[in-house]
Protein backbone atom coordinates (compact mmCIF):
# COMPACT_ATOMS: atom_id res chain seq x y z
CA UNK A 1 0.00 0.00 0.00
CA UNK A 2 3.12 2.14 0.76
CA UNK A 3 4.40 1.80 -2.92
CA UNK A 4 0.74 3.24 -4.12
CA UNK A 5 0.69 5.81 -1.82
CA UNK A 6 4.21 6.85 -2.89
CA UNK A 7 2.96 6.74 -6.74
CA UNK A 8 -0.35 8.63 -6.25
CA UNK A 9 2.06 11.55 -4.29
CA UNK A 10 4.74 11.23 -7.06
CA UNK A 11 1.54 11.85 -9.84
CA UNK A 12 0.04 14.50 -7.80
CA UNK A 13 3.32 16.37 -6.99
CA UNK A 14 3.92 16.52 -10.93
CA UNK A 15 1.27 16.68 -12.59
CA UNK A 16 2.67 14.09 -15.06
CA UNK A 17 2.36 10.59 -15.28
CA UNK A 18 4.18 7.71 -17.87
CA UNK A 19 1.60 5.90 -19.60
CA UNK A 20 1.88 2.24 -19.02
CA UNK A 21 -0.61 -0.02 -21.70
CA UNK A 22 -1.67 -3.31 -23.17
CA UNK A 23 -1.16 -3.82 -26.60
CA UNK A 24 -4.80 -4.49 -26.68
CA UNK A 25 -5.69 -0.99 -25.19
CA UNK A 26 -7.09 1.40 -28.10
CA UNK A 27 -4.10 4.22 -26.71
CA UNK A 28 -1.55 1.91 -26.81
CA UNK A 29 0.38 4.16 -29.19
CA UNK A 30 0.96 6.78 -26.39
CA UNK A 31 2.24 4.06 -24.27
CA UNK A 32 5.77 5.29 -22.66
CA UNK A 33 4.90 8.65 -23.36
CA UNK A 34 4.48 11.78 -20.62
CA UNK A 35 1.02 12.85 -20.50
CA UNK A 36 0.01 15.67 -18.12
CA UNK A 37 -2.97 14.12 -15.19
CA UNK A 38 -6.41 16.08 -15.10
CA UNK A 39 -7.79 14.61 -12.31
CA UNK A 40 -7.30 11.58 -9.92
CA UNK A 41 -9.39 9.66 -7.74
CA UNK A 42 -9.39 8.36 -3.83
CA UNK A 43 -6.17 6.23 -3.43
CA UNK A 44 -7.08 2.77 -4.04
CA UNK A 45 -5.81 0.00 -6.36
CA UNK A 46 -8.25 0.70 -8.63
CA UNK A 47 -8.09 4.52 -8.61
CA UNK A 48 -8.94 6.58 -11.03
CA UNK A 49 -6.65 8.54 -13.63
CA UNK A 50 -8.28 11.18 -15.85
CA UNK A 51 -5.12 11.94 -18.32
CA UNK A 52 -4.96 14.46 -21.39
CA UNK A 53 -3.89 12.41 -24.49
CA UNK A 54 -3.88 14.38 -27.83
CA UNK A 55 -6.42 16.98 -26.08
CA UNK A 56 -8.90 14.26 -24.74
CA UNK A 57 -9.25 13.11 -20.99
CA UNK A 58 -9.03 10.34 -20.87
CA UNK A 59 -10.35 8.01 -17.64
CA UNK A 60 -7.25 4.80 -16.91
CA UNK A 61 -6.69 3.26 -13.68
CA UNK A 62 -3.49 3.83 -10.93
CA UNK A 63 -2.04 0.34 -12.86
CA UNK A 64 -2.37 1.73 -16.25
CA UNK A 65 0.68 4.69 -15.80
CA UNK A 66 3.30 5.36 -13.70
Amino acid sequence: MKKLFNKVDRIRATGMAVLKLQPESPYFKYADKNVTVIDMGIPDFKCRVTVLIQGEAVDLTIEQVY
